[in-house]
């Protein structure tokens, strides 16, 4: 599937927070497709062409490990669009500032004092 255009709708819940409802993507004309039926290796696929989707998909895959490490990969400033339990795991966090340094302002407040991700950040923007 090629998208050009993905975004959730969302309504407000009785407490008045947003509760996303589905995914709209549209690839010529309309489609409408519930998150509950995006499987996690759909969402791999739209994921390695498009990484940036992530901030439009439910939270289950955005708190999924392998799915964060697949796209800070790609893009390690994505490392924003994940969640924060995610961004307390090392290995998310030392491959996303491997990607890109300045991923490092997104890590957890533990991890960016972490020797080996500051050490992993500098390094790959070559400030020493």
């Amino acid at each position: 599937i090629i998208m050009e255009h993905c975004y959730r709708t969302w309504e407000r819940d009785k407490d008045g927070k947003r509760v996303y409802t589905n995914l709209d993507i549209k690839e010529q004309g309309l489609k409408l497709i519930p998150i509950d039926s995006l499987d996690r290796e759909f969402c791999f696929k739209i994921l390695r062409s498009k990484p940036y989707m992530l901030r439009f998909l439910s939270q289950e895959i955005q708190n999924d490990p392998d799915i964060a490490l697949l796209v800070v990969e790609i893009n390690g400033l994505l490392l924003i669009d994940i969640s924060i339990d995610i961004s307390n795991y090392f290995n998310v966090v030392l491959t996303a500032v491997t990607q890109n340094g300045h991923a490092l302002k997104h890590a957890s407040d533990v991890l960016k004092n972490n020797r080996d991700i500051v050490l992993a950040a500098v390094t790959q923007n070559e400030i020493l």
